[in-house]
């Protein structure tokens, strides 16, 4: 993908850098979120605290999540699966942007996190050959090279995120086997094996895999939030039948091994319709939103209580990202929710926001 229509996409880049650059100081952005133009092309977007676009910047193809140094003003979005490109993104507009892929026979799954000093960047990628997930690992102060890779402990790893004490990463293994060659078909449904996998970063190996009770097992682990406890919050998109019950919502306790399932009312879980698309806490980690797309709305726990706060309606909202005490939502017909109202746009906004 890296190599289709690149002589244009540079062109367009320059340009945006250039129009970015124009007019007064403003102040630092507070989002980075990607999306579909009314005119069809595929962009990054970097969002001010109210939700107004600051800049854009283009996009080879559709883009999916991000992930922010903890020690640079930069940020790292992603390619959605199967396509091969990550975009480094200076949050301030100084540097300029470029792209780096991963080898020819990986592809990204659209996540990845920084370790803590913020030298190498650990991306969630498909050895499709050997129907297995790794752990891409790649050096910031080096251009983004490749240094190496770790077992994802499972097949089909999303999201990754690393622990508070910057000792281990958490990886959520959906368990479906893909291949670029059938690009959006999933191979192995009867016989999914999800998991939540934590790789010691000392070691390089994985120190815990925890999975769902068997009849659980076509629940593909996808997306997931950290509170400021260390606990982990979980969302799944189930692949059987639109007609079963099975819970989607999980949280997973610290050093614990069983993922425990949140007591969702059924007439809200009931809307989520098989599908939770993001996961994400509040500035405070006492709120955690759970986005079904599907179900055009966004439940809220709150995990002092371990009760649903509440269930905000909006159709196709799939984007959740801490705004003070409550969160910024984006749908992909448009909108732009927070605490102080919605924006309204022709954007098609896609599945994450990541607050800066």
């Amino acid at each position: 993908m890296l190599s289709l229509d690149r002589r244009r996409f540079i062109t367009l880049l320059g340009a945006s850098l250039l129009a970015s650059t124009r007019g007064q100081a403003a102040p630092s952005p507070a989002y980075v979120t990607t999306a579909k133009t009314k005119e069809g092309r595929f962009e990054v977007f970097l969002l001010d605290q109210q939700g107004k676009i600051r800049t854009s910047i283009p996009l080879p193809a559709r883009g999916h999540g991000a992930c922010l140094n903890p020690k640079r003003q930069q940020a790292v979005l992603f390619a959605r699966r199967p396509d091969r490109f990550a975009l480094v993104l200076d949050i301030q507009g100084i540097k300029q942007p470029f792209l780096f892929s991963p080898p020819d026979d990986r592809h990204f799954f659209g996540h990845g996190t920084f370790s803590k000093n913020g030298k190498l960047l650990f991306a969630t990628e498909n050895d499709f050959a050997g129907e297995r997930g790794v752990i891409g690992i790649y050096d910031t102060e080096n251009a983004f090279k490749r240094l190496g890779e770790l077992s994802s402990g499972g097949i089909g790893p999303h999201e990754i995120l690393l622990s508070q004490d910057g000792q281990t990463l958490i990886v959520a293994n959906g368990g479906i086997i893909t291949h670029p060659d059938y690009p959006r078909q999933k191979l192995n449904l009867p016989d999914m094996t999800p998991n939540i996998a934590v790789i010691s970063l000392r070691s390089g190996n994985v120190e815990r895999q925890i999975s769902l009770p068997s009849d659980l097992h076509q629940v593909s682990l996808r997306h997931m939030a950290l509170d400021m406890t260390g606990n982990l919050w979980v969302g799944g998109q189930y692949e059987g039948a639109i007609t079963d019950s099975v819970p989607l919502l999980f949280s997973l306790q610290k050093n614990v091994n069983k993922l425990n399932t949140l007591p969702v009312a059924p007439e809200a879980a009931s809307l989520f319709r098989q599908y939770i698309g993001s996961v994400a806490t509040n500035r405070s980690g006492n709120l955690i939103a759970f986005s079904a797309p599907r179900g055009d709305c966004v439940l809220i726990w709150n995990r002092l209580t371990n009760k649903m706060e509440k269930l905000i309606h909006e159709k196709d909202a799939c984007g959740i990202a801490a705004d003070g005490e409550g969160f910024l939502i984006s749908s992909g017909l448009g909108v732009l929710k927070s605490g102080t109202g919605s924006r309204h746009s022709n954007i098609r906004w896609d599945n994450h926001i990541l607050a800066l």
